[in-house]
């Protein structure tokens, strides 16, 4: 499950608030119905063992996970090296 706030890269007003489960594949991380590919991810950071924030086209989007950002983050260093 994981919990996401999108916010304007440029004024950080939230875009939309959505929740699902997550679940992450070469094709990218899937949140509920929401499909972030991989080749449009920038700047995949970790913080606070359960965030993960990226930036995605024009906005920054965070996902709290209920399970350690470090298996995202490293899932995503595999798919992308």
């Amino acid at each position: 499950m994981g919990k996401v706030v999108i916010r304007r890269r440029n004024n950080r007003n939230v875009v939309d608030k959505f929740k699902g489960s997550l679940f992450a594949n070469k094709d990218g991380i899937r949140v509920g119905n929401k499909l972030f590919e991989m080749k449009k991810i920038k700047g995949l950071s970790t913080f606070l063992k359960r965030f993960v924030e990226f930036v995605y086209e024009n906005n920054v989007v965070m996902i709290r996970t209920e399970f350690s950002s470090f298996l995202v983050s490293n899932f995503f260093d595999l798919c992308c090296s």
